[in-house]
């Protein structure tokens, strides 16, 4: 259930940061991206890991033994741990994941509240856009940290979840390079089994964005 929630928030936090965000991706003494340079990095990003809250392909589905403990302590009524690992990017290099996660469920019917702080840290990982073949190499600046809460009744078929990712990482690309700061806030409320109703907002690579959808 948990990874289901995540995931599907990340996948429109990916799709609004492509298909939202206006202004040029510079970072300090760094070149500037294209829009079609921009799109690819941030395709890139989402294969290393970096839109799935810290919790995709640079954590738990990269490591196992973290992804059995996680899902045998929601079987629990109280969740309460920690986790540090670094794990391979798919083109090289690693990401140091590290976190916490505390949070109470009924284990009848499901409802319940959670928190979940994670930091990724980058060195020198790398990742491929999927459409272009670009691939881009990212290394932390210093991370990007994650804060997440959601809330879940089974019953009532409800999930409100919020939070925030904020932080920077340097990206190289070809002949360029430069550095990616994010500053995002999001919000998703609504049934699981209806189109629910989302706020994402923030800056992405100095490209701002505000999308606003109710279901």
């Amino acid at each position: 259930m948990y990874s289901r929630i995540v995931g599907g928030a990340s996948a429109l936090v990916l799709a609004v940061a492509i298909g939202a965000c206006s202004g040029d991706s510079t970072g300090p003494a760094g070149d500037t991206l294209t829009d079609a340079e921009f799109d690819a990095m941030v395709e890139a990003l989402a294969a290393v890991g970096s839109f799935d809250f810290g919790m995709g392909a640079t954590a738990f589905a990269a490591s196992p033994a973290l992804s059995a403990g996680m899902e045998h302590r929601l079987a629990a009524e109280t969740i309460s741990f920690t986790f540090e690992e670094s794990v391979p990017c798919p083109d090289g290099g690693t990401v140091d994941v590290e976190g916490s996660l505390n949070g109470d469920f009924d284990s009848v019917t499901g409802a319940g509240t959670a928190s979940v702080a994670i930091t990724q840290t980058h060195r020198s990982c790398a990742g491929t856009a999927q459409q272009s073949g670009k691939s881009f190499v990212f290394n932390g600046d210093p991370y990007v940290s994650t804060q997440m809460t959601f809330t879940l009744d089974e019953n009532e078929d409800l999930v409100s979840l919020s939070g925030s990712q904020i932080g920077g990482i340097r990206w190289a690309v070809d002949d360029k390079e430069g550095r990616c700061g994010m500053d995002v806030t999001y919000s998703i409320t609504g049934a699981q089994t209806a189109t629910p109703s989302i706020s994402i907002a923030g800056t992405l690579c100095n490209r701002t964005f505000d999308f606003q959808f109710q279901g």
